[in-house]
C-alpha cells in the first residue's frame, strides 16, 4: 500500500481514488445492470452538479414517454437550479412546462436557454421544435436559422425554418431554403411537393409543374403526395388555359382517391370554363350524389378523400 502512495494520482485506478461505490458517480453513468432510474435517484437527486448530464436527460425523456411528468419536473428543477444559465438544462425543464400547458413558464425558460452562447446546432433545433409546437413562430424562425448557422448537416432544421417561413408568409425565403433542401437530399419527393406549394402560392405556374415532373422522376411519391401534386399541377395547368393537361392529371388524381370532392370540383370548373355544358351538366350531378353519399356514409368507403391544404 505505501507503494501505491509514491505512484503518481493519475496512475492510481479510480476505485482507490473514490471508492468502489463512488466510481460509477465519478464517471457520470451507472454501471451495468444497474437501472437508470435507480442511479439518478440515489446520485443525482443528491447532487445533481456533479453528474454529467446526458444519462439524466435520457431518464428525464423516459418520464415523459411514461407520462410521468411530476418526476420530470422535478429532475429539470435540480438542473435548472444547479445550472441556471445551462441552455440545455433550460430547454428541458421548458418542454416539461409545455407538457403540463403552462406555457409562459415554458417560454420563460426557452428565453433563458437562448442567451446560452454554448448552444450547438442539435440545441437550437430542439428549441425551434418547442418553439413550434408552442406556435412562437418567430422564435422558431429564429432558433432554426440558428441550428443551420451552427450545424454541419443543416438538412432537418432548413427544412422546420421552411416551415416556419411558409407559415408566416415568406414565400421568397421559403423558397429559397427548400430548393437548397432539395440539393441537399436529391430524390426526395417531399421536397419537391413542398416547393411545389410554395410556387403555387407564388402563381409560378410553369415552376409548379415542373417540380411536380421532378417529383414523379423520384419514383418516391405516395398517393397522398401524388393527389396533392396533380391538384396542383392541374391548377398550375388551368392558370395557363392547358384544359387537356388539367383534366388529365385531375383524373389521375380520382382514380387515386374518389372521394376527394375538390379533384371533382375542379374539373366542373374547367367544363363551365370550356363551354363543355353537358360534361358541366353530368359532373354537377356527380357532386350531388357524393355529397349525399358523403354525408350518409362517412368513413365507410376505403378510398380516402385527400383534401387540399
Amino acid at each position: 500500500m505505501r507503494a501505491l502512495l509514491l505512484l503518481p494520482l493519475f496512475l492510481l485506478p479510480l476505485s482507490l481514488l473514490f471508492g468502489p461505490r463512488a466510481v460509477p458517480y465519478a464517471m457520470g453513468k451507472p454501471p451495468a445492470g444497474v437501472r437508470l432510474e435507480d442511479w439518478c435517484n440515489k446520485h443525482f437527486l443528491q447532487d445533481p452538479a456533479d453528474i454529467t448530464h446526458d444519462p439524466v436527460f435520457k431518464q428525464i425523456q423516459r418520464f415523459r414517454k411514461a407520462r410521468r411528468i411530476d418526476q420530470a419536473l422535478s429532475y429539470t428543477d435540480g438542473l435548472v437550479k444547479s445550472h441556471p444559465t445551462s441552455g440545455n438544462c433550460l430547454r428541458h425543464r421548458a418542454y416539461v412546462y409545455a407538457l403540463l400547458t403552462e406555457d409562459d413558464k415554458a417560454m420563460k425558460d426557452l428565453a433563458a436557454a437562448c442567451r446560452d452562447k454554448k448552444l450547438t446546432g442539435d440545441d437550437w433545433y430542439a428549441i425551434g421544435r418547442l418553439y413550434s409546437k408552442l406556435d412562437a413562430d418567430k422564435e422558431a424562425l429564429n432558433a432554426f436559422g440558428q441550428a443551420v448557422r451552427l450545424s454541419s448537416n443543416p438538412y432537418n432544421a432548413l427544412r422546420m425554418k421552411a416551415k416556419e417561413e411558409l407559415k408566416m408568409n415568406l414565400l421568397d425565403a421559403a423558397e429559397k431554403d427548400l430548393s437548397r433542401c432539395v440539393e441537399l437530399k436529391a430524390g426526395s419527393s417531399r421536397n419537391l411537393i413542398d416547393l411545389a406549394k410554395v410556387h403555387t402560392l407564388l402563381k409560378k405556374h410553369t415552376l409548379v409543374i415542373e417540380d411536380v415532373k421532378k417529383a414523379e422522376e423520384t419514383g418516391r411519391l405516395n398517393e397522398r403526395e401524388e393527389v396533392k401534386a396533380m391538384r396542383m399541377r392541374a391548377d398550375a395547368f388551368v392558370a395557363l388555359k392547358k384544359w387537356q393537361e388539367a383534366l388529365k392529371d385531375l383524373n389521375r388524381g380520382l382514380a387515386i382517391a374518389p372521394l376527394t370532392r375538390d379533384l371533382y370540383a375542379r374539373r366542373l370548373k374547367i367544363y363551365e370554363l370550356t363551354g363543355n355544358k353537358t360534361a358541366a351538366a353530368k359532373e354537377s350531378a356527380l357532386l350531388v350524389k357524393l355529397d349525399g353519399s358523403l354525408k350518409s356514409a362517412p368513413g365507410v368507403d376505403e378510398d380516402r378523400p385527400v383534401e387540399a391544404d
